[in-house]
């Protein structure tokens, strides 16, 4: 079942929000652009760009109309890094595509042809991906664009990783933290892999780490909603939702 097919243009969409990052914004797209298999134009990449970067700004301006598959939001930084998951679901919104790829600005791609690959893997009605994070599982998801539509958002919070990352735990059959979900509408992608530059102490990783984002973030999304009956409900919206497709 899919209810997208009408007006889907591309396999996967990479939604990257984005601040005063300029030097390594230009590694991340070129990188993406650089490593994709350029025969297969399966891919669109949609950033969110706040009002005062104007440093950006004036790079998006430099680039050509012929790239038809990028996609630039420019809008207000609202309380910046606590914000970070409306900018999400702005570009969620935007998608052309039935998978979207919480990707961000501190991503390298690593991988030759990731595009391609990523087609052949991304073929269930509804399922969670996982490439390859600095050697790490379960952060930066590949999600169905339906996640939205049935649950209403994204996450309740900014930590949307490790909301997504609980809810299929739940369903699958330990319902515990296991080294890897077991769940069978979970996938992981060991053909693809992304490299993070972590702590980046730039402004933006200012704002992550020392004015309530960062850390902060992932402790409310661990503490105030683990297992409440918000995340339990939504988890329920979800199983539900897998259950119709088999019917």
């Amino acid at each position: 079942m899919n209810n997208y097919r009408d007006y889907i243009e591309y396999d996967i969409s990479l939604c990257i929000p984005t601040r005063k990052r300029l030097n390594i914004l230009k590694s991340n797209i070129s990188s993406i652009f650089e490593l994709a298999d350029k025969s297969n134009p399966n891919f669109e990449v949609i950033f969110k760009v706040d009002f005062d970067d104007h440093e950006t700004i004036d790079y998006i301006k430099t680039w050509t109309n012929e790239w038809d598959n990028i996609t630039f939001i420019v809008n207000s930084r609202r309380k910046g890094y606590n914000s970070v998951v409306n900018h999400a679901e702005n570009m969620l919104d935007c998608a052309k595509s039935k998978y979207v790829w919480g990707y961000t600005d501190d991503l390298i791609m690593k991988t030759s042809n990731w595009n391609t690959l990523l087609a052949n893997k991304l073929t269930s009605d509804f399922k969670i991906y996982y490439p390859v994070v600095n050697n790490h599982r379960e952060c930066v998801p590949i999600y169905p664009k339906k996640w939205k539509e049935i649950l209403g958002y994204l996450a309740p919070h900014t930590g949307t990783d490790v909301y997504i990352q609980r809810i299929m735990e739940l369903t699958g059959t330990s319902g515990h933290y296991p080294h890897w979900i077991d769940s069978p509408y979970v996938e992981y992608i060991d053909e693809v892999e992304v490299e993070h530059l972590v702590n980046l102490m730039d402004e933006t990783g200012h704002d992550k780490y020392h004015f309530g984002g960062g850390n902060m973030i992932q402790v409310q999304a661990r503490e105030e909603y683990y297992d409440s009956p918000t995340m339990m409900a939504d988890k329920d919206k979800i199983v539900n939702y897998i259950n119709s497709l088999k019917l």
